[in-house]
């Protein structure tokens, strides 16, 4: 596998923000490019279908809106449907905290609800089907399922993924093949020690049993030359 300098720099001046999300978008951060059918578990989210509104929003000043969501694929297309219904009145965006929220841009005495039409799941499934505050509709917090989170990931994230698996300090390949090759190596000392030791309880040993062995000489020897003097005088002629 090449990287391509002159490709790279050319998809960067068109679209960097996809460049950057490319390399760098985690796998369990909410995003306007996470596709639905990875929430609720891989459930996804329940629309009624295309030209089909999926929610009403009663708004404050009396008026409501019939919102469809169509067959989108994201949240940034689901975010984009919604404000397309009318802007100027009801307003969705994705929350730093990973949320839908709904903002009712009209005032009056009334208050702001969403119901749902025709059978769709949208609300239930973003967590919607709540009652608002000033205002305001907020959902529940979204999240991946970790059993498909893997896939989200960008390069960048997928590659520090991988090198966390293999340089992490408590259960990295590496840190575990350091552990063993450390292990290995207080073995090798231990034995090296033992070895040591008996070498050096034998050598006393010899030192020892040598140290007997000079002492038992000299002893024969003593003997040798006493036994020499005496014969000596025994064999001398008289006078």
């Amino acid at each position: 596998m090449e990287f391509d300098q002159e490709k790279f720099n050319q998809a960067y001046a068109d679209d960097p923000d996809s460049v950057e999300t490319l390399f760098t978008h985690t796998g369990d951060t909410i995003t306007d490019t996470t596709r639905l059918s990875l929430l609720n578990r891989g459930q996804g989210v329940q629309t009624a279908g295309d030209g089909v509104a999926d929610f009403r929003a009663t708004l404050r000043d009396g008026s409501t809106i019939d919102v469809s969501i169509g067959q989108v694929t994201t949240l940034g297309q689901l975010v984009s449907a919604i404000n397309a219904t009318d802007n100027s009145k009801l307003r969705a965006e994705i929350t730093d905290d990973g949320r839908i929220k709904l903002t009712d841009l009209t005032s009056g005495g009334g208050t702001f609800a969403v119901s749902q039409l025709n059978a769709s799941q949208l609300l239930f499934d973003l967590g919607l089907n709540v009652s608002s505050t000033n205002g305001q509709i907020q959902g529940k917090q979204l999240k991946i399922d970790n059993a498909i989170n893997n896939i989200t990931g960008g390069i960048g994230v997928t590659m520090q993924q991988k090198i966390n698996k293999l340089i992490d300090p408590i259960n990295g390949i590496v840190t575990r093949q350091n552990k063993t090759l450390d292990s290995r190596t207080e073995q090798f000392k231990d034995r090296i020690k033992a070895l040591d030791e008996q070498l050096e309880a034998k050598r006393a040993r010899l030192e020892k049993q040598f140290a007997g062995l000079e002492s038992s000489l000299a002893k024969l020897q003593t003997q040798q030359q006493s036994l020499g003097n005496i014969q000596l005088i025994s064999y001398s002629p008289k006078s």
